[in-house]
C-alpha cells in the first residue's frame, strides 16, 4: 500500500502523554496529546514515595469538541428511542469490557447510561497509558449516547458481543455495506 503522507492528529484538550501510529484509509496518522501537558502532581499515599503526575484532561472541552463532531455529522435523535430495550455491541462492548462495567463477555451485560458518564470521568482524570484511546473514546460514546440519542442517567442499555450465540459485530458491518452500495 502506498501511503502519500502522513497526518498528525493532536488535541490540546483530551489528550494525555501518548503518541500512537496507525493506517486507516490508505493514510498513515499519528495521534498524539498536546506537546507540554498540564501537569497535576498528587501525593502518594506514602509522602516518602514522592507525587504522581498526572495529565490534566479537560473533559468539558473535550465533550463540547465531540458534540461539536456530532453536530457536524447531522445527527438525529431517533424519535421514541427511550420507549425500547436498548441493545449495544462492537465498539460499545468493547470499551464497557475493558474499563470494567460489563464482565462477562458471553452473556454480556445491561448499565445505565449514567455508569457510562462515570467510567468516562474516572477514565480520563486517570489516564492509563496501556489504553491511551479510553479517554477520547469513552468520551465521544458518552456524547454520542446523550446528545446523538437523547439518553437519559438512568437509560439502560444492554451491551452484548453475541446474539443468539452468533458474533454480531462483522456481520451488521457487512449488511451495513451492503446496505450503503444498494447491493
Amino acid at each position: 500500500v502506498f501511503i502519500d503522507r502522513i497526518d498528525t492528529l493532536a488535541s490540546q484538550l483530551c489528550g494525555t502523554f501518548w503518541i500512537a501510529h496507525g493506517k486507516y484509509g490508505g493514510k498513515e496518522y499519528v495521534v498524539q496529546g498536546p506537546a507540554k501537558p498540564e501537569i497535576l502532581k498528587k501525593k502518594r499515599k506514602n509522602p516518602d514515595e514522592g507525587f504522581d503526575e498526572t495529565p490534566v484532561v479537560r473533559l468539558k472541552e473535550c465533550s463540547d469538541l465531540a458534540r461539536s463532531y456530532l453536530n457536524s455529522q447531522n445527527v438525529t435523535k431517533p424519535e421514541g428511542i427511550l420507549d425500547f430495550e436498548i441493545t449495544a455491541f462492537s465498539y460499545f462492548f468493547e470499551r464497557a469490557t475493558e474499563i470494567g462495567l460489563v464482565t462477562d463477555i458471553y452473556t454480556g451485560g445491561t448499565v445505565l447510561f449514567k455508569d457510562i458518564k462515570k467510567a468516562t470521568k474516572e477514565s480520563c482524570m486517570d489516564p492509563n497509558v496501556e489504553r491511551p484511546f479510553m479517554c477520547i473514546d469513552l468520551v465521544f460514546i458518552s456524547t454520542l449516547f446523550e446528545d446523538g440519542y437523547g439518553f437519559l442517567p438512568d437509560t439502560k442499555i444492554k451491551l452484548v458481543k453475541r446474539i443468539d450465540g452468533h458474533e454480531v459485530s462483522w456481520s451488521l458491518g457487512a449488511a451495513f455495506h451492503f446496505l450503503q452500495n444498494g447491493l
